[in-house]
């Protein structure tokens, strides 16, 4: 199972893709130190800025989600944003 564990695979020599990592600090599944960890781990195997890697960290929501029409709309925003940013930068 390690071979296939992305933060024990990071490497300075392998291209990462571009990658989109949103969290919750009251996210009863997934504590929010590990994606955290992670994003660390990713940065320190690179040179420079890590333009590729965005993260998100919040402060309510997670795997049970907003509980209000505007936060389910701004999360949903923020995802279309980033893919579509990611889809303009790909076809250049």
């Amino acid at each position: 199972m390690r071979s296939y564990d992305p933060y024990y695979n990071l490497s300075t020599v392998r291209q990462r893709p571009p990658t989109y990592i949103d969290a919750a600090l009251d996210d009863g599944q997934v504590l929010h130190y590990q994606p955290a960890r992670y994003v660390a781990q990713r940065r320190s195997c690179v040179t420079d800025r890590d333009r590729e890697l965005v993260f998100r960290m919040r402060t309510v929501g997670g795997h049970a989600g907003a509980s209000h029409g505007s936060g389910i709309a701004e999360e949903a925003a923020f995802r279309m944003a980033w893919a579509l940013d990611q889809l303009r930068r790909s076809s250049r």
